[in-house]
């Protein structure tokens, strides 16, 4: 059984199969007499030995009509039809994520498989297709009657249409993170996604899953996992020091492991300390260095669940506090002032002893801890469990262990994971008969709206140019994007793109030119209103509208509001490109403080202004955002709720693309995204010109 009764923020689960574990869906009508089909499915297996069936509704004695297997790691795909299989050229690789297709065409008898995204095998077949199949399992295949060939490993998210997905389809499938409605996808058949518990499918045929052999979920929160001797140093900032009787708060979210007893939190240096929070003997324990005593929770906190803990001292009563999962624990009177100790470190999961060496190690697993420099109320504790604070000068540090690698996102200090402590995913397995996974877990979000402080933005810059641009979707627009995209495929892999790429290249320009055709607002980009005293822009993305800027009329110059909409564009458009919708408004004066403070994103946004704008271009510039430690802030501002398997996958998705693992310029949505920066540029000197020529710069630009 789990010992898990809440969620941190970010946490998802998987589907965990192994040993002899699979799912019977049985044998619904809706899945069978197919004639044309597409399977698709997220797989992580821990082994690559012998035969895995990942989906399919096959019986290996009688047959079947569809089936994607692994074979010592190879990816065969089958149809019903003689000579059965195609495979892939290479194996896939062990404890990571992959994505897996088939598409079989009934018109031309043709199959297709795709692995991440990439045509890897295809083969035309003649005969007719089996009208039905056996039970369609998910991690088994029958074999007279009897399941066999079980995947070892985890699935993420399964889906079979009863139509030919095309492949930029599968690509997108394989890059972006698409949520599908059953009534706007009538030919998805069956969608069963597991990153939320319960795993149901949400296609609206109402498929049932039965769950066979100990299926489990793997629940998995990004965390810091300390080990027996790991622990994080924070480093040394001046406003770690609170001496006196002056208020603070130091709350977060941490997992014990079964023998975990040592600190949370400490500041103090060689010996010396000023307080501290740790875990003992499944108690909670804070501590002040003003008075002899110390508080302890009231309730047992045991071993392998996460809690959010929270010690907070009033500096107008004196009193010292202590929560657990918001409630009140323990409170007791702290009058004497804490004594300072100067140039002290913060770490995470030990401290110091006298003669400066690390002891008291935690040993068990932490998300986040913040240091508030105010005495949150309780209202406010139980707030900030389930919020990403974005922005707020309250906030002493901000330590967020869900990425790789950690960061405070008050950027005062650089973490620092020592003695084998390492970011990862905490898992916690879950049987799916258990209450919690009947009933599932109410997820975190990140709650934008939560953070009422006015974000005033700085001057735009005044030495940016923007090059000519050629005119949006004609002859030079396109073989530019293209010429863009062979230079970085040439640098990247030594040697020229191919056929195969140009074509795709082709289709998806025709596809973006489809989308501008089909919807006006793209090529508006930003619509501005004034009306009633209030200016509001509105951005019009790929995925979505979003709420931009709301403010007085006349509060901000043209030119500070188009720098404001560029900005926004290039940074939540790209992730609307990569298939995110970001559901928060009123943050782009945020994003764009952001960035205009760090000098090497600037320096590469002038880069990107001196040529032609291509999603090649656009997308080297948030390799830059990537490579400064921005983008992760960035996602935290634009979403409320993180999508399947938590941030961990969106930010895999967005390294792979800005490092080029991924070739996302040559996907339509980025295509539309990179198009609808060269429509903003061509606007940059009705904007910002009065302010070019009032500092004697002549834009180099064409309307």
């Amino acid at each position: 059984m789990a010992n898990l009764t809440l969620a941190p923020r970010w946490a998802s689960s998987v589907l965990q199969l192994g040993n002899t574990a699979y799912v019977d869906c049985g044998t619904p009508t809706v899945l069978n007499n197919l004639t044309s089909f597409t399977l698709e499915a997220w797989v992580n297996v821990s082994s690559l030995n012998g035969f895995q069936s990942v989906v399919g509704n096959v019986d290996n004695a009688v047959g079947g009509q569809y089936q994607l297997f692994l074979e010592s790691g190879y990816v065969y795909a089958y149809v019903g039809i003689a000579p059965y299989l195609i495979k892939s050229t290479l194996p896939i690789t062990v404890n990571e994520w992959h994505h897996l297709a088939s598409v079989f065409d009934g018109t031309t008898s043709s199959l297709s498989l795709y692995v991440d995204g990439v045509a890897v095998a295809q083969s035309t077949f003649s005969g007719t297709l089996p009208a039905s199949g056996t039970n369609m399992l998910l991690g088994a295949v029958m074999q007279q009657s009897s399941p066999i060939w079980y995947l070892q490993g985890q699935l993420g998210r399964i889906m079979i249409w009863n139509s030919v997905r095309d492949a930029e389809d599968i690509l997108n499938d394989s890059v972006q993170v698409n949520n599908y409605s059953a009534v706007q996808n009538p030919n998805l058949i069956f969608y069963s996604d597991f990153s939320e518990m319960p795993g149901v499918d949400s296609s609206g045929n109402n498929i049932a899953l039965n769950f066979k052999n100990n299926v489990q979920y793997a629940f998995n929160v990004p965390s810091v996992v300390l080990g027996a001797d790991g622990y994080v140093d924070c480093g040394s900032f001046p406003e770690y020091s609170i001496p006196g009787n002056a208020p603070y708060t130091i709350e977060g979210w941490f997992f014990p492991g079964s023998s975990s007893n040592g600190i949370l939190l400490s500041y103090g240096l060689d010996g010396a300390w000023e307080y501290k929070v740790s875990y003992q003997n499944n108690q909670v324990i804070g501590q002040r260095n003003s008075d002899s005593i110390s508080l302890a929770s009231a309730a047992s906190v045991l071993p392998l669940s996460y809690y959010h803990f929270a010690l907070s001292y009033d500096s107008d009563v004196k009193a010292l506090s202590l929560y657990v999962n918001g409630n009140l624990q323990a409170i007791d009177y702290f009058p004497s002032p804490v004594t300072a100790v100067p140039n002290g470190h913060v770490l995470v999961g030990a401290q110091y002893d006298s003669n400066g060496n690390i002891i008291d190690n935690f040993g068990g697993s932490i998300q986040n801890l913040r240091i508030w420099n105010v005495c949150l109320e309780q209202s406010e504790i139980v707030q900030w469990m389930y919020n990403d604070v974005i922005t707020d000068n309250r906030l002493i540090s901000n330590f967020d262990f869900t990425v790789n690698p950690p960061i405070d996102t008050t950027d005062k200090s650089t973490l620092e994971l020592d003695n084998g402590a390492v970011q990862q995913l905490q898992t916690v397995n879950v049987l799916t008969t258990e209450q919690i996974a009947l009933l599932g877990i109410p997820q975190s979000i990140n709650a934008i709206y939560l953070n009422q402080n006015v974000e005033t933005p700085v001057p735009p810059p005044t030495d940016i140019l923007f090059a000519s641009q050629p005119k949006v979707f004609t002859e030079d627009h396109k073989e530019e994007s293209w010429a863009q995209f062979e230079d970085w495929f040439g640098s990247k892999n030594g040697g020229p793109a191919t056929e195969g790429f140009r074509q795709q290249f082709d289709n998806a320009y025709e596809k973006a030119r489809q989308m501008f055709d089909e919807n006006a607002n793209l090529s508006r980009v930003f619509t501005r209103t004034d009306t009633n005293g209030i200016t509001r822009i509105i951005y019009h993305g790929v995925k979505a509208d979003m709420l931009v800027y709301e403010g007085a009329i006349g509060a901000e110059s043209d030119c500070t509001l188009w720098w404001i909409q560029f900005i926004f564009a290039l940074t939540v458009g790209f992730l609307q490109a990569v298939g995110l919708a970001p559901t928060t408004g009123n943050i782009a004066t945020r994003i764009y403080n952001l960035l205009r403070a760090n000098q090497t994103v600037m320096n590469a946004m002038s880069s990107m202004a001196g040529k032609a704008i291509s999603a090649t271009a656009a997308i080297g510039f948030v390799g830059v955002i990537y490579q400064q430690g921005l983008m992760w802030t960035i996602i935290k501002f634009v979403l409320t709720s993180a999508g399947w398997y938590a941030l961990f996958w969106i930010l895999r998705k967005v390294i792979a693309i800005v490092t080029g693992l991924e070739a996302a310029a040559i996907l339509a949505g980025f295509i539309v995204w990179a198009t609808q920066l060269t429509i903003l540029s061509l606007k940059y000197n009705t904007a910002c010109g009065q302010l070019l020529q009032s500092t004697n710069v002549s834009p180099s630009f064409n309307s």
